[in-house]
């Protein structure tokens, strides 16, 4: 039998990253079919693409991940006015299976991925084209529909079609990642992603335990932490390093450093294979110290990447967030003492409970971030919330009015993009002080665009 696993474009003109997730997905199928693996971000004519390899292959099913739901940051909203930037994803995937359909009128599309887990019944409903989705993990699920081909009523895990309705077979156990096994490694040419320094990721673990306000990962990967044995994550980047060579990784954990003890056991393997590798990963600004930094900046660390969100301790325990703003500090101090350590940080503005001089303190905080660590101290996104479904943000959302039971969160119009982004109700002090911002932000890096100066 064989699987056309197709990943989808992600609108953005980004550099592409290596599709790891279809990669496992094509290892958890070998001995069971033949997975034939194609990136759509590393082909300049999709739809001539696609009928190529389905003329050649002539695949039993298509399948199809869904990876990232926007292509658009809200500041790009206002300085704009109208979204001109704003491409919908869901166009990308109605496309994609458009000219999958005009060639194979009669096979099985099978969507999958982060963002069809996030709206399964309003995809299914909008592409009628789809036959069937995956929620959730794949790698299992994919297996048990391929072996039940017909049958996919008994599969847990899957939405499909009844009678004309989108119907749910039901939640499946969450997969056991200690006998996680390799990607496909040869699923994709490698060479195609080394346009961008960290395009390989390395996943550690899956689930998350906190709890903040406005985040999806407890909701895609559970809310209790499950781990892979850190000798195989490590075998895996050996692997990488060994075959091709590469040697630049992320992390694609919510958070590296929870359980902090499987985080420095990663790192102590690391080094203790004498690995030369460089990588980058999220970070939980609690816990962290500086004998772990250090460890981490041993290892290979080259990118600390934190999202504190919030320079308010009010603001940051309004969105659940379990430090203050001197756990915050904390980091920075501890980077400025570690020759090595580049730290990025991630801001968002006009959350509940945010006044002009707590967002005065997140702009302070970059100018201190930049006076004390120079080229090693980078200010990351400074962004509105986006608003997913079942976080608590969008359920106060619906009781402040910022929108309605009602809104489609999956937005494919440029006028009503708006609407996923929350922004604080009579908030306009906060809201004129972020354009300026915004603004001479632009207009700072043009600048240094000009003279060839990169960093932020």
């Amino acid at each position: 039998m064989k699987i056309l696993l197709i990943q989808l474009r992600w609108p953005q003109n980004t550099p592409p990253i290596y599709p790891i997730a279809v990669s496992r997905l094509c290892a958890s199928l070998s001995g069971q079919a033949s997975p034939i693996a194609l990136d759509l971000n590393c082909v300049q004519h999709q739809g001539s693409t696609v009928q190529r390899i389905l003329e050649a292959e002539t695949p039993d099913m298509i399948g199809i991940s869904f990876r990232n739901v926007d292509s658009i940051e809200y500041e790009d909203l206002f300085l704009s006015n109208t979204p001109l930037a704003f491409v919908s994803p869901l166009e990308s995937l109605r496309s994609t299976v458009d000219a999958v359909r005009q060639w194979c009128s009669d096979v099985p599309i099978v969507v999958g991925g982060p963002a069809f887990t996030l709206f399964p019944e309003t995809i299914m409903s909008k592409i009628p084209q789809i036959d069937i989705g995956i929620t959730g993990e794949g790698e299992e699920t994919i297996v048990e529909l391929v072996s039940t081909i017909g049958e996919p009523d008994k599969v847990r895990g899957i939405w499909l079609r009844r009678d004309g309705q989108v119907a749910f077979t039901g939640d499946r156990p969450p997969i056991c990642l200690e006998q996680m096994s390799m990607p496909d490694f040869n699923a994709f040419d490698t060479s195609l992603y080394s346009e961008s320094r960290f395009a390989f990721g390395i996943e550690s673990k899956r689930g998350c335990v906190l709890h903040c306000a406005y985040c999806n990962y407890p909701f895609l990967s559970g809310r209790s932490i499950r781990i892979r044995d850190p000798k195989g994550v490590v075998d895996e980047i050996q692997e990488w390093t060994r075959r091709f060579g590469i040697r630049s990784f992320h992390f694609t954990d919510s958070v590296f450093n929870m359980p902090k003890t499987h985080a420095e056991a990663i790192c102590h393997e690391i080094l203790r294979r004498h690995l030369d590798i460089e990588w980058k990963a999220f970070f939980a600004i609690v816990p962290f110290d500086e004998s772990f930094a250090n460890l981490a900046v041993r290892a290979g660390c080259r990118l600390f990447e934190f999202s504190p969100d919030f320079m308010d301790n009010h603001v940051l325990s309004k969105m659940h967030k379990k430090y203050t703003d001197k756990d915050i500090f904390r980091t920075l101090t501890i980077a400025k003492r570690i020759a090595g350590m580049t730290v990025m940080y991630n801001f968002m503005v006009n959350a509940p409970g945010e006044s002009l001089g707590s967002f005065a303190r997140t702009i302070v905080f970059g100018m201190r971030l930049k006076r004390q660590l120079g080229s090693r101290g980078l200010m990351g996104t400074l962004n509105h919330i986006r608003i997913f479904p079942w976080t608590p943000i969008r359920r106060l959302a619906v009781t402040q009015g910022v929108l309605t039971d009602e809104t489609d969160l999956l937005p494919e119009t440029p006028e009503s993009v708006k609407a996923i982004f929350y922004v604080q109700p009579r908030s306009f002090l906060v809201e004129g002080l972020y354009r300026i911002f915004i603004w001479l932000r632009r207009a700072i890096k043009s600048i240094r665009a000009a003279y060839g100066r990169h960093d932020r």
